[in-house]
């Protein structure tokens, strides 16, 4: 019976998971990229903290990246926003940044889609 439901508890998170995406090492011109489409991205022409960067490529060379940025502005209900978006050609694409934390947890599970832990 533990076997069972330990079985089905594996292919219940698996799906959940998301595909395995093979992570992607950000170069530091990738990264300013990044930083550069989330000032641009950032509607009150904001330029909160970079924090973190983890990205993952497909099979078709998109590179996906998520991370977490910190700003004080009052325009974000949260201290700590989570971003998604996807590099090509040296630029950055954000595709959305969460405000409060209903859409971080949106973000978040947007990035668990592509195989990104956050």
């Amino acid at each position: 019976m533990r076997f069972c439901a330990a079985c089905l508890l594996g292919l219940l998170f698996g799906c959940a998971l998301g595909p395995t995406l093979p992570s992607y090492a950000l170069s530091d011109a990738e990264k300013n990229a990044v930083v550069r489409g989330i000032y641009s991205y950032s509607p009150i022409q904001d330029k909160p903290t970079v924090r973190t960067f983890k990205a993952a490529t497909n099979s078709s060379g998109e590179v996906y990246v998520c991370g977490w940025m910190h700003s004080d502005r009052e325009y974000y209900r949260d201290p700590e926003q989570a971003y998604t978006g996807t590099l090509s050609a040296g630029q950055f694409s954000a595709e959305r940044i969460g405000k409060d934390a209903n859409t971080n947890a949106i973000v978040v599970a947007k990035c668990h889609e592509r195989g990104i832990s956050m």
